[in-house]
């Protein structure tokens, strides 16, 4: 055991930080507080980003705010929807140089899709 606790405190660790590359696949919270050149953000659709909670619950509304009165965001949609937004926001901010947004028009079975509400509040 002296010998170990001997060669943990004479050791030197070097570590090299260096540019990595290649693609990197994360969700919006994921890549909050990274640095990435350019950035993608896919499935801007309604539903998807913002993500809400369903109103599909087994409290009733009453039950939910005695929740809330006691600091307890359950299910709240207008806490949530701050929530994602704040994560969107974040997310954009981690690109540099370019930032591309997309979303689906339609889905598998030709149903029309609807944008974020989110994108008409980024448009510049």
């Amino acid at each position: 055991m002296n010998y170990f606790k001997k060669w943990i405190s004479t050791s030197t660790v070097h570590i090299e930080y260096g540019e990595k590359s290649g693609v990197r696949i994360l969700g919006t919270d994921l890549a909050i507080g990274q640095r990435y050149r350019h950035i993608y953000i896919l499935g801007m659709n309604d539903g998807i980003i913002p993500n809400l909670p369903s109103d599909i619950d087994m409290l009733t509304r009453q039950e939910r705010n005695i929740l809330m009165g006691m600091g307890l965001n359950y299910k709240n949609r207008d806490w949530e929807l701050k929530r994602e937004k704040i994560r969107l926001c974040l997310a954009l901010a981690t690109g540099t140089c370019r930032v591309v947004l997309s979303y689906r028009e339609t889905g598998r079975g030709d149903e029309m899709l609807i944008p974020s509400p989110f994108i008409e509040e980024i448009k510049l």
